[in-house]
């Protein structure tokens, strides 16, 4: 086990931020931690890696209790967030240089991972510019590149992609992929679905500091009664129709926006099939119709009554 958290609780004065948390992360997992802004992720990461003393609780990384003085344990951890760690007056090969010389002393040996990190994360081209230069999606590539220049085993990623423009969103996201093909474990801290969808084997949500569900994509999506959403161009939505296809059998819940109704459906294999007939049947016209899965923020929703992007107040 790479991380094992058990009852963990921070409180700051009546706040609770991190209510009684469990985390269990195995070797080689991408372990995502989901959850709004002000949910308790970053909280958590802290208490985690000892960044703050915890109320109660305990935390071991690679089977060892986490406490301040532990050098040998923390470079085997790297650790990236939205705060940019880099230093605007280096260039981006002597920011990743300053970096490396935390962990290795001997210049070559620095000069080679340097290398090889500007290569892993396609920083090459821009290895001599200052980081006032470079676009703010490509500075997030650099803050990625600091926080894995020492090829840890564990890291620690709290919103990443804060930022990121979709060119360099993908490149973080396959130096994650690569990082953990070769080993490296990943716990993996945001609000946003898109990347959870994408690269996590296993995802905890949390809501008001407290562990709401866990479990994989799948996983998550089967504890709710929402199966499917269908989008429904109506040629005509008037509220009449809107509340027969509302009063539908299979149907969860119907909202309207301004392509149309998005129809969430209870748990069942014909719901597509059903809606096609009764339109028919009922001579409803429409323009157009699709049928998607749904998705971590529709769990979320159907569990809290919030959306992922609302920050918790």
């Amino acid at each position: 086990m790479v991380i094992q958290a058990e009852g963990v609780v921070k409180s700051y004065g009546q706040s609770v931020a991190v209510d009684h948390i469990d985390l269990n992360i195995n070797q080689g997992d991408i372990h995502g931690v989901l959850g709004p802004e002000g949910s308790g992720k970053s909280t958590l990461i802290a208490c985690l890696l000892s960044l703050i003393e915890y109320d109660s609780g305990e935390v071991k990384i690679f089977d060892q209790y986490m406490g301040l003085n532990q050098p040998d344990l923390k470079r085997r951890i790297g650790l990236v967030t939205k705060q940019e760690v880099f230093f605007q007056e280096l260039r981006v090969v002597d920011n990743l240089s300053y970096f490396a010389a935390l962990y290795e002393d001997r210049k070559k040996e620095r000069q080679r991972i340097v290398s090889e990190v500007l290569e892993f994360t396609g920083l090459v081209e821009f290895s001599r510019f200052y980081p006032k230069d470079l676009s703010s999606g490509i500075r997030r590539v650099l803050n990625f590149a600091c926080g894995i220049v020492h090829k840890p085993e564990l890291l620690i990623l709290d919103e990443p992609l804060f930022h990121a423009d979709a060119e360099s969103r993908q490149q973080i996201l396959q130096c994650i992929i690569a990082l953990n093909k070769h080993g490296t474990t990943i716990l993996l801290c945001s609000g946003s679905m898109e990347e959870m969808e994408q690269i996590c084997s296993r995802i905890t949500m949390l809501d008001k500091g407290k562990v709401l569900a866990e479990g994989s994509r799948q996983e998550l999506k089967g504890m709710i009664n929402v199966r499917e959403k269908i989008n429904l161009g109506l040629v005509s939505p008037t509220p009449k129709v809107i509340n027969q296809i509302q009063n539908l059998p299979f149907v969860h819940s119907v909202s309207l926006h301004k392509d149309g109704l998005e129809i969430r459906s209870k748990k069942g294999s014909q719901n597509l099939i059903e809606l096609l007939e009764y339109l028919r049947e009922e001579k409803i016209e429409f323009r157009n119709i699709s049928s998607d899965e749904p998705t971590l923020n529709d769990v979320y929703f159907e569990m809290t009554g919030k959306d992922l992007r609302e920050k918790e107040r």
